[in-house]
């Protein structure tokens, strides 16, 4: 992402029309940002995703997603 966004930085001044660099970075922000799932809900997830094994520890994807 760091590296997009580098990339819409100009390299030139010069007066032409379209979008500016900040305006082209606030849109990918926002493309992103809707693209990002919502939030996993404990009690709507699969059964079992959240258990503790026997040492007390969740699945390593449980905790990623916690």
């Amino acid at each position: 992402m760091v590296n997009t966004i580098l990339d819409v930085q100009p390299r030139e001044s010069g007066g032409g029309a379209g979008k500016s660099a900040d305006q082209i970075v606030i849109e990918l922000a926002e493309q992103l940002e809707a693209d990002v799932p919502a939030i996993l809900e404990r009690d709507e997830a699969a059964k079992g995703l959240f258990a503790l094994n026997s040492q007390g520890l969740m699945q390593c994807l449980s905790t990623v997603l916690v």
